[in-house]
């Protein structure tokens, strides 16, 4: 069938709006039976299907008396043009109460002023089928059996008399038997437009992108000029064009009118087309990348496996197998809007050169990657705004097509407004006045949208209009709604999600609304989404302005398709929304579900990769826990299938012995069946694993038993691969002689002309290869040659790529520089033009390698370094290891040691996270190395704090690498060098870093067993430490006086010297006392009694009793203090556990007078808190503080006191059984 844009034209895509007529007071219980009953059975039906079925019955859910009789007129009118082809009308005894059509309405519909006394029910049925019958495809009719009114007698006879419906006409007696008919009359509809079988994924994806296309396609505002100059661009044999523009300037317009005109203009022409946006994952590149691998196969009768995630040199390949068959146009709109990981080129995936036969037409917004596109040699052709003549031009047309005219000034001023220069502003701005059918209003309207600066403010001014007009609360929803989805929402869930959740919003409310915003809105697989960039900014700036908005729409959100739906669509956008929401439990649960990781794995296993990857990364959370019961029972867990995917994410995620345990039950399950094409595929798999584990010889037994089965089979193309995976493990098993001797049986049992030329590429690069290791290198230079040949043959430069940089190799073992960077330098130009970042980073790393020989060392690290800029840039993690290592190695040749140093620690950081400990082992001992060499060095420069800082590094890579030597070398460079910096900063005057430095030596000297280099450190550290006394004391500084007698008391410990370390402690318990007294003065009452508890506890170990009392004096001074400030800031609990405390001091020093004085505190202090809690009524909490105070009178000799405290203490329990009675009672 030859490509089109209206292949799938018609009503909007995989929709079925079905718009329910009928009077109101006479058919409640068949619309009952309808709503409740039919509808959510058809609906299921269809969503089984991809279909979006939605109904619109205006007379549901709301009486009459809410919607003004004129609005609910234009508002049916509306639905039912939007509701077209399907209409359903139920018709019984009443014909219906005459309504009023406003003047505004009928100047709309000129046909309604025969029908001004007509009856809303005739008024619908006449504007559904009645006027124009052909346009009634999808019209029903359901009459019940009762005896008419005059008026309802004649509508029934002029649609029985109709030709075109009468045979769509069906008699009912009661609502069961309307139920059942509906139901088939629904069924026999979806049959016809969306048949059973299920189109297949291309097919599906064409119809998203076709219908794209199409909607684009209607509008072209005043972009006529361009399209015709773009057309002559092409025409004149320009075969790379980047479209570009700000937002909003109908670049996707454009395109989808050059495509359109074109298929029209060539039919059988051979175009791709992706707009990005179109379908769920059309911004995914790996996604968009297979499809127009899968085009070009089909269009141009290309064939070869299709990569799961395709590069930029997989496209150029098929590209160039597309060119030499026919021509091919592709277009690729809004690139600059596919998701690219931040540590990628956003043009990664885009080759170099393209070859002659393919024309490629893209799109972008203005920025960086145009730059990059001019320096490939890509043609720019950049829309600019519109013409103030052409503004004037759209707007006359459109309005006149409207069947209205607009006043010159009006269009003036529209004009004049720098916004409507876009074409997208222009377009909402007309489109709202065209809603709004009242030119009264004209000027308002004109006054509110054209102050807006943009197109995406002017939206946010369109919705505050339809917050005035709308249901409360009703625009808020639903358009966050709309924004927080990643696939679309069926417009009647969107209408139960603003509704109660369960129910949906009544259509009479439901529909003005969605009339006003129906032009900002498209279908995508029966799904609503925001049109544009500028619609979902404007509800960004009303609805989503904040991360608790944002969190709040999300949340209604997923606990919406959590209850009210389960069929892949909601699965999957479950899955998404749970990730944004970092719910990673419930992520991982929804995962965890057989069901749900088929559906979703089917169509997006890289998205469910992405996933657990991240979850791994970053939670606790394991796959291989999470999927425990597959592991424990694969049978009961889900189907084979599942089995399978699941098996291959955990080889994904580095799981290989659960993988390989699922692969191994696989070949059980496959065996079992007498399925032995998927048992052969399982015992490769199984050996890939094995092999992976370091478990070659079972790998080799396990390949064996394939080969057996497929000589039993008779598989000869699966054989052919069994064997090369053989001779790889032979290879890996240092066995290189049974390797070739396995190629050699392998050309003797298939015939080479016979194999397929991808196999014999592959078995010519394999059989060099064992040429290679068996050192016969002549041999493995005339296979490499062949499989070079043969891929120039097929122009597979992937191929050709990999053979020249094999050969480059042997030349290289063979000592051949020169011809090494010849051949070197033509694979990295094959990689460069077919954009092979893989093979480019083999080659750069190469070439380094032979220049780093030939001592070209500034050449040797600028390609290591782009080696590992590349390798970064793609995620390839062997390129990045590689390059890694390279670099070091480079620059540790250059001399630049300390550079070296930090590319070797980076590749221990990456072997770690790869979980490589032999490859993290071997960065860490080479940075050991160099960061030894790298101290040296700035050592004999007199760096000395350089090389003191590169010896600590040096010692950190040692410890990790847990090597003794290692460790002690690195121990003892950084001894000598702190002796070094320290007596420098000693010198300067810097007595507490010399302090610090020597404290450092000695622990070092320490962990040594160093101990005459030790007690010189702390021997040092005395010096430094008198020092910075001496330098410190004169100064008043009681902390730093503080820090320094601290540091003498430790050394004179560690030196033995009992009597310094005595007179140094003395000292700090000193100037605890000094601190105390001036905490205490400045009221930092916590200070105050931190300082008094070391002070006394240190008077305590030197048996100072006296100076410890009086410590213990000023403490309790602090604590009555401190106790008065929390009672004055009403802090009656603080204020009472430090009068405690000051009873309980007061009661250790054996005062009476201090006894005193503390219990009369405390018990004041419990006076007020009674209070307090009087006022509260927490009489059980006054009662306490009453009890409490009895020992304190008694320890005060208050007779009086304690007595009127007994007398409080009844009052309260009485209290108490008062209020224990009022909660009691009924």
């Amino acid at each position: 069938m030859p490509l089109t844009l209206d292949r799938h034209a018609g009503w909007p895509p995989q929709v079925i709006r079905l718009f329910v007529s009928s009077t109101f007071a006479d058919l409640d219980a068949e619309r009952e039976v309808l709503v409740k009953d039919v509808f959510p059975r058809f609906r299921r039906l269809c969503e089984e299907r991809g279909v979006a079925f939605s109904d619109v019955d205006l007379r549901w859910g709301i009486p009459p008396w809410r919607i003004a009789e004129g609005e609910l007129v234009r508002t049916c009118l509306a639905e039912i043009d939007r509701c077209r082809p399907f209409f359903l009308a139920l018709l019984a005894k009443r014909y219906g109460t005459a309504t009023t059509v406003p003047p505004s309405t009928l100047k709309d519909h000129p046909w309604l002023a025969a029908h001004v006394s007509s009856s809303i029910t005739e008024i619908e049925i006449r504007h559904g089928a009645l006027n124009n019958p052909g346009e009634a495809e999808y019209a029903i009719f359901y009459l019940r059996e009762d005896e008419p009114e005059p008026g309802a007698r004649r509508l029934r006879e002029e649609i029985v008399a109709e030709p075109r419906l009468a045979h769509r006409v069906r008699r009912f007696k009661s609502p069961q038997e309307l139920r059942d008919i509906v139901y088939q009359s629904l069924e026999a509809i979806l049959d016809e437009i969306y048949p059973r079988a299920p189109a297949d994924n291309r097919e599906s994806e064409e119809r998203l992108h076709a219908a794209f296309a199409r909607s684009r396609s209607q509008r072209r505002l005043g972009r006529g000029a361009e399209l015709r100059l773009l057309e002559s661009k092409l025409a004149a044999g320009v075969r790379k064009i980047v479209v570009s523009g700000a937002p909003g300037m109908g670049k996707s317009t454009l395109l989808a009118a050059w495509l359109r005109r074109h298929l029209r203009r060539n039919p059988g022409a051979r175009v791709v087309f992706h707009f990005a946006g179109a379908s769920p994952f059309s911004t995914h590149v790996p996604s968009m990348l297979r499809r127009v691998i899968t085009e070009l196969m089909f269009q141009c009768d290309v064939s070869g496996p299709i990569p799961e995630i395709p590069t930029a040199a997989d496209l150029a390949s098929w590209l160039q197998s597309a060119a030499v068959r026919r021509p091919v146009t592709i277009l690729l709109d809004g690139i600059d809007t596919l998701d690219v990981p931040d540590n990628q080129s956003a043009l990664h995936w885009l080759p170099d050169e393209i070859p002659e036969g393919i024309r490629l037409l893209i799109s972008l917004t203005m920025g960086s990657q145009l730059a990059e596109l001019a320096r490939r040699g890509w043609e720019t052709f950049e829309l600019s705004p519109l013409r103030s003549a052409v503004v004037a031009k759209v707007v006359r047309r459109l309005h006149r097509s409207y069947g209205k005219e607009m006043e010159h000034e009006h269009v003036e001023r529209i004009v004049a407004t720098p916004a409507t220069a876009t074409p997208r502003f222009l377009e909402m701005l007309l489109e709202e006045l065209r809603v709004t059918g009242d030119p009264a209003r004209l000027e308002q309207i004109l006054i509110n949208c054209l102050a807006a600066p943009d197109a995406a403010e002017l939206f946010r001014v369109l919705l505050l209009r339809c917050e005035k007009d709308s249901h409360p609360g009703l625009v808020r929803k639903a358009m966050g709604a709309l924004w927080v989805s990643r696939q679309g929402i069926s417009e009647h869930d969107l209408m139960r999600l603003v509704g109660t959740g369960v129910d949906p919003i009544p259509a009479a409310l439901w529909s003005p609304f969605f009339l006003a915003v129906e032009h900002a809105l498209w279908y995508r697989r029966g799904r609503l989404m925001l049109g544009s960039a500028e619609h979902r900014e404007a509800v960004r700036r009303e609805y989503v302005a904040s991360s608790q908005d944002e969190f709040e729409h999300r949340h209604r959100f997923v606990w919406f398709i959590s209850n009210h739906g389960d069929h892949g669509l909601n699965v999957r956008e479950l899955v998404w929304q749970l990730e944004l929401l970092r719910d990673w439990a419930n992520l991982a649960a929804v995962l965890g579900r057989a069901s749900t990781f088929e559906s979703i794995w089917r169509s997006e296993p890289w998205e469910v990769r992405r996933i657990w990857a991240r979850l791994e990364r970053e939670t606790s959370l394991r796959a291989v826990r999470v999927y425990g019961p597959a592991l424990a029972d694969p049978g009961l867990f889900g189907s084979v299938e599942c089995i399978w995917y699941l098996s291959a994410l955990l080889s994904d995620l580095g799981s290989t012995t659960a993988a390989l345990a699922l692969r191994s039950w696989l070949v059980g399950h496959y065996h079992h069946v007498g399925d032995k094409a998927n048992e052969i595929v399982s015992l490769g798999h199984v050996a890939f694993l094995q092999r992976r584990l370091g478990r070659l010889d079972e790998a080799l037994q396990t390949l064996n038993n394939a080969e057996e089965l497929c000589d039993q089979s008779g598989d000869e193309a699966r054989l052919m691969e069994i064997v090369v995976n053989r001779a790889s493990v032979q290879m890996d098993l240092g066995d290189a002689d049974s390797a070739l001797a396995t190629y050699r049986d392998l050309e003797r049992r298939f015939p080479l002309p016979s194999v397929s030329p991808t196999a014999l590429r592959a078995f010519h690069n394999g059989i060099g290869l064992a040429h290679m290791a068996r050192g016969d290198l002549d041999a493995a230079l005339q296979a490499f040659e062949e499989a070079a040949r043969l891929g120039h043959d097929a122009g597979d430069l992937a191929v050709v790529q990999a053979a020249v940089g094999n050969l480059a190799t042997v030349h290289l073992t063979k000592g051949s520089f020169d011809e090494t960077l010849h051949l070197l330098a033509e694979q990295e130009r094959i990689c460069r033009r077919i954009g092979h970042q893989e093979g480019l980073v083999g080659a750069l790393g190469n070439r380094g390698l032979v220049l780093l020989k030939q001592g070209r060392l500034s050449e040797a690290v600028a390609a290591h370094t782009e080696e590992l800029a590349i390798a970064q840039s793609i995620r390839f993690t062997y390129g990045q290891k590689q390059g890694l290592g390279h670099l070091a190695q480079a620059l540790l040749a250059a001399g630049a040691a300390g550079a070296a140093a930090d590319r070797y620690e980076e590749l221990a950081k990456l072997n770690a996270s790869l979980g490589d400990l032999a490859g993290r082992r071997w960065g860490h001992h080479n940075a050991t190395a160099a960061l030894q060499r790298y101290g040296l060095k700035l050592r004999a420069t007199g760096d000395h704090e350089g090389a003191r800082d590169a010896f600590r590094r040096m010692l950190a890579n040692a410890i990790d690498l847990g090597e003794e030597p290692a460790i002690d070398s690195a121990r003892m460079r950084l001894v000598e060098e702190l002796q070094e910096t320290a007596t420098t900063a000693f010198a300067l005057g810097r007595h507490r870093e010399a302090l610090d430095q020597f404290r450092e030596q000695e622990e070092l000297s320490r962990a040594r067993g160093d101990e005459p280099m030790q007690q010189a450190a702390l021997r040092n550290q005395a010096t430094m430490a008198r020092a910075w006394g001496e330098a410190c004391y004169d100064q008043g500084d009681l902390r730093t006086k503080l820090a320094i007698a601290r540091e003498h008391e430790r050394i004179f410990r560690a030196l033995a010297d009992d009597g310094m370390a005595e007179a140094s402690l003395r000292n700090v318990g000193i100037l605890l006392e000094h601190l105390l007294a001036d905490f205490s003065e400045s009221e930092n009452f916590p200070a105050a009694l931190a300082a008094a508890s070391e002070a006394r506890d240190i008077y305590r170990r030197l048996g100072d009793a006296s100076r410890e009392r009086r410590i213990a004096e000023g403490e309790l001074w602090v604590l009555s203090s401190q106790a008065c400030a929390q009672l004055e800031d009403g802090d009656f609990s603080a204020a009472r556990e430090l009068s405690e405390k000051a009873v309980t001091l007061a009661v250790t020093l054996k005062d009476d007078a201090q006894i005193r004085g503390a219990s009369a505190n405390l018990r004041a202090v419990l006076r007020r808190f009674e209070e307090d809690c009087r006022s509260r009524e927490d009489w059980e909490a006054a009662l306490e503080c009453v009890e409490s105070s009895l020992p304190l009178h008694d320890a005060l000799n208050d007779a009086q006191g304690r007595a009127a405290a007994e007398s409080r203490i009844v009052e309260l329990r009485r209290r108490m059984e008062s209020k224990e009675v009022d909660h009691a009672a009924p």
